[in-house]
């Protein structure tokens, strides 16, 4: 594992870096810095405070939530070693557990991810965590990281967000209720209030689906259907069907629109640069 040695965040105490951590205020590019950053403070001897290591009174966690993991974002791929293949993996998960068992600060590795918002980390930062020593060690530990996994492919499928996945507030992003009828309201759990969505023409027969964060609107009729993506409050066409669509859902990485007419299921994958469509036969028993 590799080290910054020195820098008053690896000085925070466990209570400070909490706080640190787990705040709405916390300003950072993403996620991932914070999760490589708790890899590295847990890395980073015996458990200390910052009075112990005789910093001043004034590095605590509220004068540096704007400012201690941004900072250090130029160095968060230098703050844990990855292991790329199987063999290396085995190679080196003998010797660093050894190191491991010496860290006191290991102790405190499970209460700090639980802090953090790991449900929004990228899927490259999940792989390299998993894989690290500090996480081959902790059952538990591998359990964050495996929800933090399915949370990247079902999304909130109970239609309520986690903490772990509740945006910063310096995140471009926002969590909003979309609510359609004959109009499209959106209601900001941020601002607390409803927000004015625009239509595009649709017509009574429309399905709403999201992907990823995104929403998509179906409009549908006996003529065929047309898919729409919301992006900076407007409604852009992505594909469309010759078909009449009856259900319109989405999985893994594809929208998909169902039609009982002609018994197909289209598939269309919005980051697909192609942008093409995938029609397929439904073949299942009639129920």
């Amino acid at each position: 594992m590799t080290v910054r040695h020195g820098g008053t965040f690896l000085q925070l105490d466990v209570k400070e870096l909490s706080k640190l951590i787990e705040s709405d205020q916390l300003i950072v590019s993403s996620e991932d810095e914070v999760l490589y950053s708790v890899y590295d403070w847990v890395s980073y001897g015996d458990v200390t405070t910052a009075k112990d290591q005789g910093t001043d009174k004034s590095l605590t966690a509220n004068n540096l939530l704007t400012n201690a993991i941004e900072n250090n974002a130029n160095t968060n791929s230098k703050f844990i070693s990855t292991v790329n293949d199987d063999d290396s993996k085995k190679e080196t998960a003998s010797p660093f557990s050894n190191q491991t068992e010496l860290c006191g600060r290991t102790v405190y590795l499970l209460q700090l991810l639980k802090a953090t918002r790991y449900c929004l980390i990228s899927e490259g930062c999940i792989k390299n965590l998993f894989w690290n020593a500090l996480t081959q060690n902790n059952t538990e530990v591998k359990t964050i990281l495996y929800e933090a996994s399915m949370f990247k492919v079902l999304g909130n499928i109970n239609r309520f967000w986690p903490t772990a996945a509740i945006h910063r507030d310096c995140s471009t992003l926002e969590h909003v209720g979309i609510v359609g009828g004959f109009t499209l309201e959106a209601f900001s759990f941020k601002r607390n209030k409803w927000l004015y969505v625009p239509d595009c023409g649709f017509s009574a027969n429309v399905k709403f689906t999201t992907l990823k964060d995104q929403l998509y609107a179906c409009c549908s009729d006996r003529d065929g259907a047309e898919v729409f993506h919301f992006f900076n409050n407007e409604w852009d066409i992505v594909t469309f069907s010759n078909t009449e669509v009856h259900l319109f859902l989405t999985h893994d990485k594809c929208l998909y629109m169902f039609s009982s007419g002609k018994k197909t299921i289209e598939i269309f994958q919005p980051q697909d640069p192609w942008r093409t469509t995938q029609q397929v036969l439904i073949t299942l028993c009639q129920m």
